[in-house]
């Protein structure tokens, strides 16, 4: 029986964040399209709770809903850190670009590095902007870290990792060198990750627009106590 590890930033960046119709994923059904198993005995979500981005951003209570319906169906969600901070950032400088690109004729045998050193003695102070730097931490190892005990403990032999994340390849290996079957599901259309993952796990494959389609959450969604909760307007 499958236990399945859902990399959820990377399910977001890779097969939602320009589809928005597809948000309300039902991840039992999806996983149960993925393995051909009926059966799937634990489905673990690792995200984590977004921040406040600008003034009026409602992202996180768009999540908010959406984690509601995941636990009410039966997902394990395991949080990593979403951190938001202040940095400062150098602007990107058009004369830079053109101080460089395209490629200078070198009669002098100048490098592309030398150029680079003579610019940034020439141009010390780079104009820097204020930002705000968001950046999602945890997820890929907690991942990792829950795949290797279930295996290693001897909780599951059969697993789907839905993730196009290359970090994980280590883990992935530990576990389909200790008699694993490793399944792998990759979101959006990355073709050249598949073929990096098919040189280890032949069958890996990309998430389709259809797969994606056929599972999604009634709306409204109805939980064991008949609480109705709708899916965001922004996601219709």
């Amino acid at each position: 029986m499958f236990y399945v590890y859902i990399d959820g930033f990377n399910l977001y960046k890779g097969s939602l964040e320009h589809n928005p119709q597809f948000k309300w994923l039902d991840l039992r059904k999806l996983s149960q399209l993925l393995t051909g198993e009926t059966d799937v005995r634990q489905i673990k979500y690792f995200t984590a709770r977004l921040k406040t981005r600008f003034e009026g951003d409602k992202s996180n209570e768009r999540q908010n809903t959406y984690l509601r319906v995941l636990r009410a169906s039966g997902i394990d969600i395991i949080y990593g850190e979403f951190r938001k901070r202040r940095i400062w950032s150098p602007i990107v400088s058009p004369v830079l670009n053109e101080f460089t690109y395209p490629t200078l004729s070198n009669p002098l045998g100048l490098t592309k590095r030398t150029v680079m050193r003579m610019w940034e003695e020439a141009h010390p102070q780079v104009p820097k902007s204020h930002t705000y730097r968001f950046q999602e931490k945890g997820s890929d190892v907690n991942l990792a870290s829950h795949l290797l005990r279930d295996v290693f403990s001897g909780n599951t032999k059969q697993v789907l990792v839905i993730s196009g994340d290359s970090d994980l390849f280590t883990p992935l290996r530990f576990v389909s060198d200790a008699g694993a079957d490793v399944r792998i599901a990759i979101p959006g259309y990355q073709p050249n990750i598949l073929q990096k993952f098919r040189k280890l796990f032949p069958q890996a494959e990309l998430i389709s627009k259809e797969v994606l389609s056929s599972s999604q959450f009634e709306n409204p969604f109805k939980t064991e106590n008949n609480h109705l909760i709708s899916k965001p307007k922004e996601w219709l």
